[in-house]
């Protein structure tokens, strides 16, 4: 298939357009000066994980995110997903950090629809 539309994908992102996947070192802690990593299913808790964010604070200790820092990492507004369960319990925030984890950033998101839309319209033609 890539190399029947190739020519497709290149002639909106340019050859330099593809993204290379490498599951390389994640930094420890990850630092609150620089992009972040991806916001992943497992990121609230109490275990150990490679793949969760942790912050240091100035005494030395080490944290997780809050709900509200995985929100904004996807940029979605504040506590959107501060929510009840069907009993009218609110949802635990590993359930919060489960749906961040499972979101795309809004902003990628919204930067693409155009030339998504571009795309799928000069092919109709």
């Amino acid at each position: 298939m890539w190399d029947n539309h190739r020519s497709d994908f290149e002639s909106v992102l340019g050859s330099g357009g593809s993204y290379n996947y490498d599951e390389g070192a994640i930094a420890f802690p990850d630092s609150i000066d620089k992009p972040s990593r991806t916001v992943v299913t497992a990121e609230i808790g109490k275990s150990a994980s490679r793949m969760r964010h942790l912050i240091k604070h100035d005494d030395g200790t080490y944290r997780t995110l809050f709900p509200i820092e995985t929100e904004r990492l996807n940029m979605f507004p504040d506590n959107w997903t501060k929510m009840n369960d069907e009993k009218g319990n609110q949802i635990p925030d590993s359930k919060r950090g489960f749906l961040m984890g499972n979101a795309l950033v809004v902003g990628i998101v919204q930067s693409l629809r155009e030339p998504i839309r571009e795309l799928i319209l000069r092919r109709r033609c």
